[in-house]
């Protein structure tokens, strides 16, 4: 009989995880305390809006293509991706105007960037962004095979490739993003609109690494995309592939306990029955794992763990019409960007001056909203629930805050909204994310690679971690990535 494997969590790296494993004949079940797959790329639909409630941006879709091609299946057959260009439209405030500096629409073909850049900048700082685009290019060659799409489990694994190694030193990958950045651009927007990504990863875009600059060509390089029918489309379209294979789901069902034989789990237990099993992969926080295992969660000499900062996330569904200036993804930036990240990542308070993530998918998709409305999505950095904000005392009015100025960008408070759904750091915490950040772990230094929680849990040879608090990390792409790394690493023990 084939070998058989529980896979917990439904979301992108357990369905790659278990998409992987199946077309090599694994007996594969997978248990979500959802109700749908997608894991932290959520839904929610009330009254013909159909609304995601995770991630908006997706990027490297080959990366999500190549799991159906490995399949032997055609990805275009399960769902279909519509690039963006503009990829975001970016609005630099001064102290009187929401786009007193201008504004700077993001573009992956390189023509139009250059012009864009020549027009609303100068010729100067375009042929800058020629040069650090063939940087980029660079840095992802030798980046993302050795350090990204590899096993990194150790500092000897780390250090198995001396000479991507000191290539990427050569690339000044382990300098301050800000200087990488700024040997490309004297022009202080655009060093913000190519190194904002670095918040993704949890870390202030003025302390990061320039390995980080590998997310700004995921987004302004290789481009945006959208899938068509919303976020939640890329996740059916994985699940249906699993089906295909043989998959088994059982969602709505709760991982309780994992049962242990000579420190093997023999059978996961959750509120709708015990599965027996062969070995596990899970995607649950790394937190959350070391609870039901009855750890402390805890580093190397007892030190503690550095969360990501968290978001608050206000979801609206809304009739009438939105001001032209609004396309799909769209950043306000703040007047006070030193000062707003050392509030967030160093003192972990609200920023005293933030910057706006406000995304509106109908520009692109009108078929998500009833006939003459839109989905608006707004999103701005927070402290996790370890930070210093008080949520139950303080919340409302910070709510009111941030609708004032969602207000100022656009969204007037008076468009008849008929369905709004706000989520903080609460929410995301009774979701089981630790912390309350969807954002995991932060990508410092000693928590990157080898330093990060290792896939392989170090007590129990048949539990494999995926997902965004394993390696490589955060982000779609890189949780697809942990997927298909994890189901490698869970066939290994098989064997």
């Amino acid at each position: 009989m084939p070998a058989s494997v529980v896979v917990v969590g439904a979301g992108f790296s357990g369905l790659t995880a278990a998409t992987e494993l199946a077309r090599q004949g694994v007996r594969v079940t997978v248990v979500d305390r959802l109700s749908h797959p997608g894991g932290r790329s959520g839904r929610y639909d009330r009254e013909g809006f159909q609304i995601d409630t995770g991630p908006t941006v997706f990027t490297m879709p080959e990366l999500f293509r190549d799991i159906f091609r490995r399949a032997g299946r055609n990805p275009d057959d399960y769902v279909t991706f519509r690039r963006l260009e503009p990829g975001y439209h970016a609005a630099f405030a001064d102290r009187d105007s929401v786009d007193g500096r201008g504004r700077i629409a993001t573009f992956s073909d390189r023509d139009q960037m250059y012009a864009e850049i020549e027009e609303q900048v100068s010729r100067k700082e375009a042929e800058g962004y020629l040069q650090f685009r063939r940087y980029l290019e660079e840095l992802f060659a030798v980046e993302f095979p050795s350090f990204i799409d590899a096993q990194l489990d150790s500092v000897s694994a780390l250090l198995g490739n001396p000479k991507a190694l000191v290539r990427l030193v050569r690339l000044r990958g382990f300098q301050r993003l800000p200087k990488v950045v700024g040997h490309y651009f004297d022009d202080e927007r655009l060093q913000q609109l190519f190194s904002f990504q670095a918040l993704y990863a949890g870390l202030s875009p003025l302390r990061a690494l320039g390995i980080f600059a590998i997310i700004s060509y995921m987004d302004v390089v290789l481009g945006v995309v959208q899938p068509v029918g919303g976020m939640r489309a890329a996740a059916n379209a994985l699940e249906q592939l699993a089906r295909d294979l043989g998959v088994e789901f059982r969602y709505a069902h709760e991982v309780e306990a994992f049962v242990l034989h000579n420190q093997r789990i023999t059978h996961v237990v959750t509120d709708g029955g015990s599965i027996a099993c062969d070995g596990v992969i899970t995607s649950a926080d790394p937190g959350e794992l070391a609870e039901m295992l009855g750890r402390p969660f805890r580093r190397f000499g007892g030190l503690r763990w550095k969360m990501s900062p968290s978001c608050f996330l206000s979801l609206r569904g809304v009739h009438g019409e939105l001001p032209a200036t609004l396309g799909h993804h769209n950043i306000f930036f703040g007047t006070q960007w030193a000062q707003a990240f050392e509030d967030l990542v160093d003192n972990g308070r609200m920023m005293s001056d933030p910057s706006t993530l406000v995304s509106v998918p109908t520009r692109s998709d009108p078929e998500l909203a009833p006939v003459n409305a839109h989905i608006v999505y707004a999103l701005e950095p927070t402290p996790s629930l370890n930070g210093r904000f008080d949520w139950d005392r303080l919340g409302a009015g910070f709510v009111d805050r941030f609708d004032r100025r969602l207000e100022r960008f656009g969204v007037a408070r008076d468009l008849p909204a008929s369905v709004r759904y706000d989520i903080d750091p609460r929410d995301w915490a009774r979701m089981g994310m630790d912390a309350g950040t969807p954002f995991s772990l932060a990508h410092t230094f000693f928590q990157s690679g080898p330093f990060r929680p290792t896939m392989q849990d170090p007590k129990i040879p048949n539990l494999v971690r995926t997902g965004s608090g394993t390696t490589p990390g955060v982000g779609l792409p890189l949780v697809m990535v942990s997927g298909r790394l994890s189901a490698g690493m869970a066939l290994g023990r098989l064997r």
